[in-house]
């Protein structure tokens, strides 16, 4: 659970750093936003770790679906920002951010994978 949680609060530092940080270090935030992006690899492997063999393939099918649902973001993004301005997109983001962590939370530290 841990790199889970590092990659998403390297995301939710990102949106905060790129919303109240000018000029050239702005660019650290694409640097922060790339590293939290990583952390995909870590949600897979959290997945296999506590599926049993038999269902790992499934289950990481499972959580590949939310690669459509997640690419609509940037379209909210757009929206948020015609309707509400610049910063309610930054608003939007970290808010995201904090309840992925707050789910993160509560997920197992040290799972145990289950038995088929």
């Amino acid at each position: 659970r841990t790199p889970i949680t590092v990659s998403l609060l390297l995301v939710g530092g990102a949106v905060l750093w790129a919303w109240t940080v000018p000029g050239y270090a702005y660019l650290l935030a694409f640097g922060l936003m790339g590293a939290g992006e990583l952390g995909c690899t870590y949600f897979l492997n959290y997945v296999i770790s506590i599926s049993p063999p038999a269902e790992g393939a499934r289950n990481q099918s499972v959580l590949a679906l939310g690669a459509p649902v997640v690419s609509l973001a940037s379209a909210l993004h757009g929206i948020l920002v015609d309707k509400v301005g610049f910063s309610g997109s930054f608003v939007f983001g970290g808010l995201a951010a904090l309840l992925a962590l707050h789910l993160v939370l509560k997920l197992p530290a040290r799972p145990s994978p289950r038995k088929a």
